[in-house]
């Protein structure tokens, strides 16, 4: 998985939550390698999404991003 992916590529089956993942019991084999997949890409990607959220924040509202910062536990 590499590119521009739409929100929806990285849908995952069962129920997603902050603290945990419940797959769907009779989760086939194939679905199950392409949840990994998509949790890999997410692990991969998550840092430099955090940071174009942040950078887009500063452009857009300058200083008042700051809040969005201070959510995000990262230092600038």
């Amino acid at each position: 998985m590499s590119g521009h992916l739409s929100s929806t590529a990285l849908t995952i089956p069962g129920k997603v939550t902050a603290v945990g993942l419940a797959l769907p019991n009779g989760l086939s084999h194939e679905s199950w390698l392409a949840v990994i997949a998509k949790l890999k890409l997410v692990s991969r990607a998550s840092m430099w999404w955090w940071g174009d959220a942040l950078n887009y924040g500063e452009r857009r509202w300058g200083k008042k991003y700051a809040e969005a910062l201070d959510e995000s536990n990262y230092d600038y």
